[in-house]
This record gives C-alpha cells, structure tokens and sequence, in this order.
C-alpha cells in the first residue's frame, strides 16, 4: 500500500483536489462542470468529496461528509493506490471499471467531462507529491 492511513490519502488526493478547486483557470473549470464527485478509496478507507457546482465556487470535503453536502452525482470507489495512479494519468478508469479496480456510480458522462482535464491535473499532482517529499510516490507502477 502506498498510503497507510485516511489522513495521508487526505493529504495527497484531498490536497490535490483542493487545489485544482482553489486554481482561478481549474477551478472555474470545474464549477462548468456542474458536479459532485465523491472519490471513496479502501486500503485504507478515506472519503473525499469535490463540489463544484456551477452558482458557488468549488469546495472539497475530506472524511465523510456532512449534511451540508449535496448527494454526489458520481461516485468513484477503488483502492487508495489506484485512485493515486488514476491522477497520475497511469490508470485508465475504463480499463479499471472493466478490470474491477474501479466502481463507478452515476452520471458517466460527468466522469469523462472531469478526465478531460487530466493534462492539467497529472502535473499538478506530480508537483504535489516533490513539495512533500513524496518523489517516491512517483515511481511506483500502476497494478
């Protein structure tokens, strides 16, 4: 396993979330998007829920949501360690739902409108993980 625990998952992919969400370009790019995606990872257990609907500016929410939150349009559960490969654009998330790596739930075409963005999101995940000393994250080989 590559993340051992629900905060390191936070500290990575919630991190990553958070900042695309705080991005001016990105996060605008998002609210377009008009979702709600919940990434729930197991191995170890850890939420993270994006909220980018288009009238309020996007926001992220680690552990498990509040009331406050919408109801997910997409649900994505995997691994914690495919859910790292995924933005690092190793994994292909058809290949992983075929594969059964990858459980999706919801609005489909949300989820493809959402990679269309992966050429933005893999480096600012690559450059995530140097800041934290995670050059070791970078490495490692998709399942």
């Amino acid at each position: 396993m590559l993340f051992t625990t629900a905060d390191d998952v936070h500290d990575h992919l919630g991190r990553l979330l958070q900042e695309l969400a705080n991005d001016p370009d990105l996060g605008s790019r998002l609210t377009h998007l008009d979702l709600v995606l919940q990434l729930r990872c197991r191995h170890p257990d850890a939420t993270v829920t994006l909220v980018a609907r288009a009238a309020d500016a996007p926001r992220v929410v680690v552990g498990e949501p509040g009331d406050d939150v919408p109801q997910p349009d997409v649900t994505l559960t995997m691994d914690a360690d495919v859910a790292h490969h995924l933005w690092l654009g190793q994994q292909n998330v058809a290949i992983g739902i075929a594969r059964g790596l990858i459980q999706a739930k919801g609005d489909g075409r949300k989820v493809i409108d959402l990679l269309g963005l992966t050429n933005d999101i893999v480096p600012r995940y690559e450059q995530l993980l140097r800041a934290a000393g995670r050059e070791d994250l970078l490495t490692t080989a998709a399942a």
